[in-house]
């Protein structure tokens, strides 16, 4: 059987936008078994050492762009690195990704969709409008989508994510964990994760 792996991210996060698509090459590649787990970073992340954006020092805020303008470099992306709504509340994108992943849908490339909104096309994905237009775009009834996002499945299924990320020991993202335990947090861990897997074949 194909390994599995959980993939945790926040959809507003530019690391995990900018990482995003090549681990879905991967999981392709190599016929993974992706759970998508958009998690609550002020749940997930905080016990764990997480401080937002906005508390961090000037000496941590400059490195954050510079990194982000390598990796933009690297990753031959297109992304405006100060958007024009972030910090953004991403509490009802997770959902949206929550709830297309519950009906079957593609769950990887929402997110992906959400996250391209925010970061390429200057929109709030804290707006249930911007939310349901990425829906229908896709082919989804954002009308069905939309009212998911406040329902108690949802909720169990965000409560559940956020568990399961703490349990495992996440403190970032985008963190990938495979079914041995083993963490790879960042998008520049994913050599490791693919190195990693091809070590799992061998056994």
């Amino acid at each position: 059987m194909p390994p599995t792996v959980d993939y945790y991210f926040v959809p507003a996060s530019p690391f995990a936008y900018f990482g995003h698509q090549a681990f879905g090459r991967l999981a392709r590649r190599r016929g993974l078994t992706v759970r998508v787990r958009p998690v609550d970073a002020r749940i997930v992340f905080a016990p764990n050492g997480f401080v937002p954006l906005l508390q961090r020092s000037a000496a941590r805020k400059a490195y954050r762009m510079m990194e982000l303008r390598r990796i933009r470099a690297e990753r031959a992306l297109p992304a405006n690195l100060e958007p024009k709504h972030f910090p953004v509340d991403d509490t009802m994108a997770r959902g949206a990704i929550i709830a297309v992943d519950r009906a079957g849908g593609d769950a990887l490339e929402f997110a992906f969709r959400i996250m391209r909104a925010v970061w390429v096309e200057e929109r709030d994905i804290a707006d249930r409008t911007t939310l349901g237009q990425i829906a229908t775009g896709l082919g989804y009834d954002a009308e069905a989508i939309l009212t998911a996002i406040d329902g108690e499945a949802v909720a169990a299924q965000q409560d559940a994510h956020n568990r399961v990320g703490l349990a495992a020991g996440v403190f970032g993202a985008p963190t990938w964990a495979l079914e041995t335990g083993e963490l790879f947090w960042g998008q520049d861990r994913l050599g490791a994760l693919e190195r990693t897997l091809e070590t799992l074949d061998r056994s």
